[in-house]
């Protein structure tokens, strides 16, 4: 006969049994989850392959994986952004700009980590205190999409762009709006390229949406703004562009200044008509309170747009010849002070007051008159008056250059002229030349100003001064500086 108590002892001795299959059930299937996690990550993050990687970086990265392959590199890589991500609850409070210095650090394998985080194919680490065993900590949370974003500028660029490149092919359109994002941060010659590849990978009817021409636009700017050689490899590169895409690469290089973003602009024109009226317009903005002048190719080419049937684009050209004072354009200018059309009349008038710096009003045989005196005074002074400019006698050099700053409708002729004054005169010839250059307003003495950069004495600071008001371009008082961004343009 079986005792109460015995009864008692085996069914404790079955729960406990119970518990233990239980117990090693659930660690089973702890296991299987973690590691089926660590597969379908693996399968994600993609390791790019990067030449020439050097050791001070940690190992170089993998060729791309397929999806029937699982890197080890990876969920290692997984592992330590995720770390860096979701500091404990215990941790020091988090800072995005450590965090992306510390992603920084990891090396290119941490690339397509942050990158497909970035696009949502990874969860970033999202769950705040509380929910888990280890729980992050609540700051990190806030901190980690600007950490990633930061962390662009601590990895190594052309690791950055490569990791783009490969990926961009089988891309879907929001994760491209993300790569041109990141490719701005990067900034580089080799991000532009990317960015102009990137374009070329876009559906037409996808660059018709305003977001991706936002994301686009933003994008170049900062590689223009960035690097001195951007506009000239830009323009290598307009053929490779659709159509449809060029407008908002003109509106991109229309929010940059200086004779490069000018000479681009004009080299956009006679594509197509939707891109001649944005390339002018930003051609005007360009050129707005400055003294860029254009080579005779680049006048030519706003020249055939002066008489379209178009008014919005004869509007524009009329502006941007006045602008530029292409005094090859006056006659056909000077055709449209009396169209029919108001605001196309308004632009002419506009145009001919700012390249003679007086006003005549709507009449054109006043303007011819006064055309007509301005050709006399340059076949009849303009030679003697340069002849002048390199008199031993101060007083004459002076009285020539009082003359000749005169004669605005001249300037870029002028200026040309004058410039030789600035780094090769006593100080007042000097500072006296480089205040008419700056008030005649031409880019075309831009090479003495720039010679005088290199001075010790006041002429620096007067030649800076007129460079930023002939240019519009912001630089430092260096004489490299300025001339890298100019010497291609002149």
């Amino acid at each position: 006969m079986t005792q109460p108590g015995d009864k008692r002892a085996r069914d404790e001795a079955q729960r406990a049994a119970m518990r233990a299959r239980r117990a090693v059930r659930d660690r089973v299937t702890s296991v299987a989850t973690v590691s089926a996690v660590l597969v379908i990550v693996g399968l994600i993050a993609l390791p790019v392959a990067i030449d020439n990687w050097t050791p001070t970086q940690g190992p170089a990265p993998q060729a791309a994986l397929g999806p029937e392959e699982l890197s080890a590199d990876s969920a290692e890589s997984l592992r330590s952004v995720t770390k860096i991500l979701a500091p404990g609850i215990g941790a020091r409070t988090p800072n995005a700009t450590e965090m992306a210095e510390r992603l920084g650090d990891l090396g290119p394998s941490a690339i397509p980590v942050v990158v497909a985080m970035l696009c949502g194919h990874v969860p970033a680490p999202e769950f705040a205190a509380g929910t888990l065993d280890q729980p992050i900590h609540p700051l990190a949370i806030a901190g980690a999409q600007p950490a990633m974003f930061a962390s662009i500028a601590h990895f190594r660029p052309k690791d950055v762009v490569a990791h783009l490149r490969l990926c961009a092919p089988d891309a879907t359109y929001d994760d491209r709006l993300l790569f041109a994002r990141l490719l701005g941060e990067v900034g580089t010659l080799d991000a532009q390229s990317a960015l102009i590849e990137l374009l070329a990978l876009i559906e037409p009817i996808d660059l018709t949406r305003d977001r991706l021409a936002n994301m686009f636009e933003d994008a170049l700017t900062r590689c223009i703004k960035n690097e001195a050689g951007a506009l000239k490899q830009l323009s290598k590169s307009l053929a490779k562009l659709p159509g449809a895409s060029l407008p908002f690469v003109a509106r991109a290089v229309g929010r940059t200044r200086g004779p490069h973003s000018a000479a681009l602009l004009a080299l956009m024109l006679g594509k197509s008509p939707d891109l001649d009226v944005v390339a002018l317009v930003e051609l005007a903005r360009v050129t707005e309170s400055s003294g860029i002048a254009l080579n005779e190719t680049a006048l030519a080419s706003v020249r055939r747009l002066l008489d379209k049937p178009d008014p919005k684009l004869s509007r524009a050209a009329l502006t941007v010849a006045g602008r530029l004072c292409d005094s090859e354009a006056f006659g056909a200018i000077l055709l449209r002070l009396e169209d029919p059309d108001r605001l196309i009349a308004a632009a002419a008038h506009w145009s001919l007051r700012n390249m003679a710096k007086v006003d005549l009003g709507l009449r054109s045989d006043a303007w011819l008159t006064w055309h007509a005196e301005q050709q006399t005074w340059k076949a009849e002074r303009y030679a003697e008056l340069c002849e002048k400019l390199g008199s031993q006698d101060s007083a004459e050099v002076f009285a020539a250059l009082s003359e000749l700053s005169l004669r605005p409708f001249f300037k870029h002729d002028i200026a040309q002229a004058i410039g030789p004054l600035v780094p090769d005169s006593e100080m007042a010839l000097a500072l006296t030349a480089i205040a008419a250059l700056q008030r005649i307003g031409s880019t075309r003495a831009a090479p003495w100003l720039i010679e005088a950069l290199q001075s010790d004495d006041e002429r620096q600071a007067a030649a800076s001064r007129a460079l930023r008001s002939l240019t519009g371009l912001d630089l430092a008082l260096d004489h490299e500086a300025w001339s890298t961004a100019l010497s291609a343009a002149l």
